[in-house]
């Protein structure tokens, strides 16, 4: 019985990191500042619940506010997509409060 492949073996043995097509791993491409996409964190406070409704969209501050304006002006449904795709509604007549944060994009590490 064997217990590796002898493509592995060898490319272990020699030190290469290349695999057993002898194809370098590829490593995933840098995005720079410009490409990273920017978040706004939407808090949503509903009536009678004791928590709000965080939500992480990749809209804009102002289509947020063009879109909860005209939900409250007809007393419809508060529709927010979030950066996974998911779909958050809210009915406008529950709504206690909205929070819009800013719009940065997200760090890494400990930088200031």
């Amino acid at each position: 019985m064997k217990t590796s492949k002898p493509g592995v073996r060898a490319s272990l043995a020699s030190g290469s990191c290349a695999g057993p097509g002898g194809d370098a791993p590829r490593n995933p491409p840098m995005l720079g500042l410009a490409e990273r996409r920017i978040y706004v964190e939407v808090k949503v406070g509903i009536q009678m619940a004791p928590r709000e409704l965080l939500v992480e969209t990749d809209a804009s501050a102002a289509d947020l506010e063009e879109a909860l304006a005209d939900a409250l002006a007809d007393n419809k449904v508060f529709k927010l997509k979030d950066n996974h795709g998911n779909i958050v509604l809210v009915p406008a007549a529950k709504i206690a409060y909205v929070e819009v944060g800013s719009a940065e994009p997200r760090r890494i590490g400990f930088g200031t």
